[in-house]
């Protein structure tokens, strides 16, 4: 995360004299709140470029997605991850993509939901490709028992090389609020720890920075009375007060 905001960002605070909320995500972290905004959530590797190409589908970059709803069924989120064995897990669905060529695993745990609208997915997906595409749809249990037959091939495909560690996401009951003031009323820049575990509203100080850290998000709160070096540290902080486990 730059210490800076992107300058078209900056552009648009400045005609609106900085009266602005600004939400920065952070991948692999995003907020519950960004996610709800899509119905489809994905987040793939690569650029534009990396997208299947009609002319030329043989240069696609195979990728293994991860595919989940979320909690109420209400969206689904696909998540790329290394290709390998390694990635899959018995709870879940997990497609390899191709190209032209789209295979679901189902995790034998997995939801049956999940099942389903994977392969809605799928269907959708090959169709906007506008081209001879194929399917195919195996089951954990099948590949584990009949390690021989066609279905492995799939795994002869992923290999078996390792995958770097899932990131580490804090657990509800595990993380205590806080709430930091940046201040310089000293002439010095100072951050003040204000409140742990429980935040109160009266913390929050209209001359100066403050900082709301939870569990998913960290707000910051701009006063009205901030100094000038205030403001400018706003997003340096920002920068130090977030651990890569959460958006703001």
């Amino acid at each position: 995360m730059t210490p800076d905001p992107p300058e078209k960002v900056s552009q648009v605070m400045a005609l609106l004299d900085d009266n602005v909320v600004v939400h920065r995500e952070i991948g692999e972290y995003e907020s519950p709140l960004f996610k709800s905004y899509f119905k489809e959530f994905g987040i793939l590797n690569g650029s534009v470029s990396d997208l299947f190409d009609l002319d030329n589908p043989e240069k696609y970059t195979k990728r293994l997605l991860h595919f989940k709803l979320t909690r109420n069924k209400s969206r689904i989120e696909v998540t790329e991850v290394p290709i390998s064995r390694q990635s899959l897990d018995s709870n879940d669905v997990f497609i390899f993509d191709e190209g032209i060529k789209m295979t679901q695993w189902n995790g034998k745990r997995c939801d049956e939901e999940e099942r389903i609208s994977a392969r809605t997915y799928i269907t959708k997906s090959l169709k906007a490709r506008k081209t001879k595409c194929t399917s195919e749809f195996v089951d954990e249990e099948d590949l584990f028992d009949n390690i021989y037959s066609f279905q492995s091939e799939l795994y002869r495909k992923l290999g078996n090389a390792p995958v770097p560690a899932k990131p580490v996401h804090l657990l509800k009951n595990a993380f205590k609020k806080s709430m930091y003031r940046l201040t310089d009323e000293t002439k010095k820049l100072v951050l003040h720890n204000v409140y742990n575990d429980k935040v109160y509203r009266i913390g929050i100080n209209v001359n100066d920075v403050t900082f709301v850290d939870t569990l998913n998000l960290l707000y910051v709160y701009v006063g009205p009375g901030s100094s000038d070096n205030e403001k400018a540290n706003v997003w340096s902080q920002a920068d130090v007060r977030v651990p890569t486990n959460k958006a703001n």
